[in-house]
């Protein structure tokens, strides 16, 4: 296990060698302002950064609809991958604290089936900003002779990443862990990543992983939640990291926004970086092939250009593959919210519960909602104007819609955040937890998952026995239905 005062005196050597105010602004994660990922007190309290995403509660309900059912497979690899977190946290802990882990099941879940889209395994992964090691863990389980690499600057994740991957690398029949600091603190030559063997796993500090990740060697490299929330130094690491060691058909995966407004002076700690991702992409002839908002983020793939692909893309009908002539943030933002929108559009289509529309006849409106009207796959609806709500007759807008009992709401109006708070205080009894929403002014609100999001999610998995109750109260239900 990686001692923290080496971590420490590795940073900040490496932070000497810079100018000041880079080195003021160099290896560290700054939108976290307690800074928990540097000042945990106790191996306890790394036990909570296992379900680190419980962050994204507010989109839980959002991730676990898009989702949908889980597949046989990924049945399995919760379970695999729960039991194995639980060893982990046995390993760190002895007071038998858990923390809840659905929420960073469902983040890598969404990852992965958009990973292995583009990717047969096993495969070179690079794992930028590893977090708490969650990647490492489902590359391992997912196939054993994957090559994984990960990076990271904060001492609470480095640690983290280190303790999985000691574990993951006890389960071998041979030693293919290697950690950097530990060959640095041995004054030893550290392995040659370029000559790996499958199942090889490395760990890379943030400041020393220019000089040691090969040149286009890695099939996936990924950024899950990271980019947008780095200092400009350390976003121009990423970004030269993605040039030099992404191979030639290989992708870039990105979870999180594109488009940032000013980020300057955030929260009096640092300038967090607002330089545009797919700029710096695309002068590196490094193109967005496929982009979706899905599961409450944005969702981008990048590969370079003239790679198997780009060809793909050029060739796809795909609208989430249309991406190859946008020349902003901005403009990829746009379409993809687009696209989001018509598919929700489609499954709401598909589902057909009783439907309320509140319009405001904007062009969004207009776009979006007209069409779902003029198909006439809905075959019980009810319209209104947003001023129904917001103006003197809202008592009477109010009756009609809880009359009308609606099992789905589409808000399709600029002053939807005004509309939802105004159902939620007059109908508390009209629960609509299911929210799905992107930047377009149109909202989709639903009482119940139209897409059948997995039973596994409905309560907390802190540990494997929540796995084993949920699948034994899965198999009594099957039974149950049939007879």
């Amino acid at each position: 296990m990686i001692d923290s005062e080496v971590f420490r005196a590795s940073r900040s050597l490496a932070r000497e060698k810079l100018a000041p105010e880079e080195a003021a602004n160099s290896f560290g994660y700054w939108i976290d302002i307690p800074n928990d990922w540097e000042s945990y007190q106790s191996p306890e309290e790394l036990v909570k950064f296992l379900g680190i995403h419980l962050t994204h509660h507010d989109k839980f309900n959002e991730i676990i609809e898009d989702i949908g059912p889980l597949s046989r497979r990924e049945l399995r690899w919760v379970h695999r991958y729960v039991e194995l977190i639980d060893r982990i946290a046995r390993m760190l802990s002895t007071t038998g604290f858990r923390v809840d882990l659905k929420n960073d099941i469902a983040e890598t879940i969404v990852d992965w089936r958009v990973i292995e889209r583009f990717s047969r395994q096993p495969c070179r992964i690079l794992d930028y900003g590893a977090g708490c090691g969650r990647q490492a863990a489902s590359a391992f389980l997912r196939n054993p002779d994957n090559i994984y690499v990960a990076v990271d600057s904060t001492l609470a994740a480095y640690t983290l990443q280190n303790l999985v991957m000691s574990y993951t690398d006890t389960l071998c029949d041979r030693a293919n862990f290697f950690d950097l600091l530990d060959f640095e603190k041995a004054s030893r030559a550290f392995v040659d990543i370029s000559n790996a063997c499958q199942g090889d796993r490395f760990h890379v500090p943030a400041w020393m992983a220019i000089d040691h990740l090969p040149k286009d060697f890695f099939d996936v490299i990924i950024a899950a939640h990271v980019h947008c929330e780095l200092s400009s130094a350390d976003f121009m690491r990423l970004v030269n990291v993605v040039e030099k060691s992404l191979s030639r058909n290989g992708v870039f995966y990105v979870r999180s926004e594109l488009t940032w407004g000013d980020t300057r002076d955030f929260c009096d700690s640092t300038d967090l970086h607002g330089i545009s991702l797919v700029d710096e992409m695309l002068n590196r002839r490094i193109h967005p092939v496929w982009c979706a908002y899905t599961s409450g983020f944005l969702t981008t793939v990048f590969a370079r250009k003239d790679s198997r692909y780009w060809h793909e893309t050029r060739e796809s009908a795909d609208p989430d593959c249309r991406f190859l002539d946008i020349t902003s943030s901005q403009e990829l933002s746009r379409r993809a919210g687009q696209n989001h929108l018509h598919r929700c559009a489609r499954e709401l289509e598909a589902a057909n519960p009783p439907t309320l529309m509140i319009r405001s006849g904007n062009e969004y409106d207009q776009m979006f909602v007209d069409p779902l009207i003029e198909r006439k796959q809905l075959s019980c609806l009810k319209t209104m104007k947003d001023v129904d709500l917001l103006g003197g007759g809202a008592a009477a807008a109010l009756k009609q819609i809880a009359a009308f009992n609606p099992q789905a709401v589409v808000i399709a109006s600029q002053q939807y955040p005004a509309i939802e708070a105004i159902i939620a205080r007059e109908l508390p009894g009209l629960n609509l937890p299911i929210r799905r929403y992107y930047w377009y002014p149109v909202v989709f609100l639903y009482s119940s998952s139209i897409k059948g999001a997995d039973k596994i999610f409905d309560s907390e998995i802190m540990s494997i026995e929540d796995v084993r109750i949920s699948a034994t109260q899965d198999a009594r239900e099957a039974l149950s239905e049939r007879g």
